[in-house]
C-alpha cells in the first residue's frame, strides 16, 4: 500500500542518517590526518601517525559498509534469521547509543538459525532499538534481548525513558497500522507494526512508573507456525 511504502521509505531515511553520522566521524579525522601529513611531510613520525589514523578511519568505514550490506542485502525467500544478524545490528546500534550517552545491554540467545525472514526481523529490531535509544534518558540505558522460544522468537527491548503513551501502546498491541503516528516520533513504530503483522506475530507493551521504563515484547512464530502465536494470545 501507499502507506506501507511511505513507512519503508522513512525507515530507509532513518538508517541513512545513522550511517551518515558513523561515516562522517572517521572522515573528519582522516581529513585532519591528510592535512598533517602534507604539512609535516619531512617528519616521519608525524606521517606515520597520520597513516595509522587513516587506516583506523578506513577500517571504521569498512565496518559500517559491511554491516549495512548485511542488514539490507537483497532478501532471499526463506533466508533464516541467525545470531550473526543480531551481531551486525549490535555493531550498528552501539555507536548510536554511545553518541547519546546511553548504555546498551545486548544479548541474543540463538543456536543455529530460526525459520523467520531475517530481513524483516532485522527491520523490527533496528527500529525498536533506535526508538529506545531516543526515548532513554541521557546517561540512561536500554536493553535488547532476542531468544529462541518454542515455536519461534521472542524479542524484548527495554528503555528507561518517561514511558510509552498508552494510546500508542494499545495500537501496537492491536497491530493497528492506520493509527500509528507517522510523524518523526512514530515512523519506526509504524514499520514495526507492518513487519510484525507480515510475520503473523504480536506485540505486548509494559510500562513501569517507579522507576520509569518501557518494555516492548515481540513474539514471532516460526515460518509455517503462525498458529503458535494465536495459542499464546489466547493463553495470555
Amino acid at each position: 500500500t501507499a502507506q506501507a511504502e511511505r513507512l519503508r521509505t522513512a525507515d530507509l531515511g532513518r538508517l541513512a542518517a545513522t550511517i551518515a553520522h558513523e561515516v562522517r566521524n572517521p572522515l573528519a579525522g582522516m581529513f585532519n590526518a591528510v592535512d598533517t601529513a602534507r604539512r609535516y611531510r619531512d617528519n616521519r613520525e608525524a606521517v606515520a601517525q597520520s597513516l595509522d589514523l587513516l587506516e583506523r578511519g578506513l577500517s571504521a568505514i569498512e565496518r559500517v559498509v559491511e554491516t549495512t550490506l548485511s542488514l539490507h542485502r537483497p532478501p532471499t525467500e526463506g533466508q533464516d534469521i541467525r545470531k550473526v544478524d543480531f551481531d551486525d545490528l549490535e555493531r550498528l546500534i552501539a555507536p548510536v547509543a554511545a553518541r547519546r550517552d546511553v548504555r546498551l545491554d545486548w544479548r541474543a540467545d540463538l543456536d543455529g538459525s530460526l525459520p523467520l525472514e531475517s530481513s524483516v526481523v532485522r527491520q523490527i529490531v533496528l527500529n525498536l532499538a533506535i526508538n529506545a535509544v531516543n526515548a532513554a534518558q541521557a546517561g540512561g540505558a536500554i536493553a535488547v534481548r532476542a531468544a529462541a522460544a518454542e515455536g519461534g522468537l521472542v524479542l524484548e527491548v527495554v528503555d528507561d525513558g518517561p514511558g510509552i503513551d498508552p494510546g500508542t501502546a494499545g495500537r501496537l498491541s492491536r497491530l493497528d497500522l492506520d493509527r500509528i503516528d507517522t510523524s518523526d516520533g512514530g515512523i519506526g513504530l509504524g514499520v514495526v507494526v507492518l513487519a510484525v503483522s507480515s510475520l503473523g506475530g504480536r506485540i505486548e507493551t509494559r510500562r513501569s512508573e517507579d522507576p520509569p521504563s518501557t518494555t516492548i515484547v515481540v513474539h514471532l512464530p516460526a515460518r509455517g507456525d503462525t498458529a503458535a502465536t494465536d495459542r499464546e494470545g489466547e493463553a495470555a
